[in-house]
């Protein structure tokens, strides 16, 4: 989903849900008013009815008020966040309350797939690749042998987070998204990790080098989880230290991962 559309389709949630919580007049309900408040003055100036006046003084009575009781307009930012917490109130503890919750987001068009396309948009506008790049002092020429891997998906590994299990989907989305990004050089591999916290944008980075000589083992791995999932990870081990990388087994990881195994398994032997 391109980010006009997004945008485009946080805005008419927002809009329909009606979040603020304090409903007020909308702009066309105040023009219609006022419209009709001077219509009945005018009537009542030519027929001399005081009925009319009274009722003109009415209408843009109702107006004047609907423009000082409406609530203030909401940045894109703001609908946004609303829209997220919403989403993310849904993670509670009883599992009945929790899913009747979901069902009701996903009626109003809070679905799990807009969250998804809220996060991934984020994702992109950090240009987190660029950032690693710079962070680990790295150009094109120095990782041209093989293509970067990008790693992400909701972090579930945190234990003060809120977690909501997707409708269409077996998919624990977290309020924690982690990035992460591996470069390979010829002498060196190099991670960079960004954490950031959905709810409140509180972020973390993480980076590391190691040359490619103090890398014991790098290899794929299992973890089941207490609900029966698998979850797959990439394990490195480093001079006695040991670095795990969660990630989506698809197609596409698969193939990446696995060319990233032949490269070091390449580099190792020379």
């Amino acid at each position: 989903m391109d980010s006009s559309t997004l945008r485009a389709q946080i805005e008419q949630i927002y809009d329909s849900q009606r979040i603020s919580g304090k409903k007020g007049l909308t702009s066309t309900n105040i023009v219609i008013l006022s419209g009709s408040g001077i219509i009945c003055l005018f009537l009542s100036f030519f027929s001399g009815e005081t009925g009319f006046m009274y009722l003109g003084i009415g209408f843009i009575g109702i107006a004047i008020y609907g423009i000082y009781s409406s609530p203030p307009a909401k940045s894109f930012q703001e609908k946004e966040k609303h829209l997220i917490k919403k989403y993310f109130d849904a993670a509670d503890g009883n599992e009945t309350i929790a899913a009747q919750m979901r069902k009701e987001n996903k009626q109003k068009g809070l679905t799990d797939s807009l969250i998804d396309a809220i996060v991934n948009n984020r994702v992109f506008e950090l240009k987190l690749r660029e950032k690693a790049m710079t962070v680990l002092g790295l150009d094109e020429t120095q990782i041209a042998e093989l293509p970067p891997v990008c790693i992400n998906d909701y972090y579930v590994q945190y234990k003060d987070q809120l977690v909501v299990k997707g409708l269409d989907d077996d998919i624990n989305r977290t309020s924690s998204y982690r990035v992460t990004w591996l470069f390979f050089t010829t002498k060196q591999l190099c991670i960079h990790q960004y954490t950031f916290n959905i709810l409140n944008e509180t972020k973390k980075e993480r980076t590391e080098q190691y040359f490619w000589k103090d890398v014991s083992n790098l290899t794929i791995n299992d973890e089941n989880e207490v609900s029966g999932k698998v979850l797959k990870y990439i394990l490195i081990k480093v001079s006695g230290d040991e670095y795990k990388i969660f990630y989506k087994n698809t197609p596409e990881m698969k193939r990446a991962i696995q060319g990233m195994i032949a490269y070091y398994r390449d580099i190792k032997s020379l």
